[in-house]
């Protein structure tokens, strides 16, 4: 499965945090951290899934298949992936 590419993550990164900060503001200092090799891009899709999950959850009345899936399909993973993604943030907790 392809990853996302790294514009596809910055603009994720950006959407989430644009009441505090300009888009391109965001863009640069994500672009600067994952060309330093100081931000790893899987580790922010992962926290992009785990920051989307509940509000993906809510839309798909809670139903939890559905909304893995639908994560696995915007991310390009499995559902298993994204699952694994899911419960070792829960253990980390």
């Amino acid at each position: 499965m392809a990853t996302p590419t790294n514009d596809e993550l910055i603009h994720e990164f950006c959407l989430r945090f644009s009441s505090t900060a300009t888009y391109d503001m965001l863009k640069v200092v994500v672009i600067h951290l994952i060309s330093e090799d100081l931000l790893d891009q899987e580790r922010l899709r992962n926290y992009l899934i785990v920051k989307e999950f509940p509000e993906c959850l809510e839309k798909n009345d809670h139903r939890y298949m559905d909304t893995t899936y639908q994560l696995a399909i915007k991310y390009e993973l499995s559902e298993r992936q994204v699952q694994n993604i899911l419960y070792k943030q829960r253990k980390k907790r």
